[in-house]
């Protein structure tokens, strides 16, 4: 039990990690439910671009007997980015 507090103080990697995926959940939320009121034309367009960042294709460990297979792609869009950068600020404002 001491180890999970560890690891989810104040200010330590663990707790940036997941204010930064905090921060990219909501803004890709907050970017979905807008875009759908969003009316059709180029500015919804410049919204609706994703920059894929992760592994692909994933990394596969073939050992004849079992495979492994580890790979993540998070997407990213103009929202999402946003959120992500106010959860750094709020992460160095605690």
């Amino acid at each position: 039990m001491q180890g999970v507090v560890v690891a989810f103080s104040r200010k330590s990697p663990g707790m940036f990690f997941v204010f930064v995926l905090v921060g990219d959940l909501i803004g890709g939320v907050l970017g979905e439910f807008l875009l759908r009121l969003a009316p059709e034309g180029s500015l919804r367009e410049v919204f609706l671009k994703t920059y894929p960042i992760g592994i692909s294709p994933p990394l596969t460990l073939d050992l004849h007997l079992m495979t492994f297979t580890a790979g993540f792609t998070i997407e990213v869009t103009l929202f999402s980015l946003i959120g992500i950068l106010l959860a750094i600020y709020t992460y160095t404002q605690l």
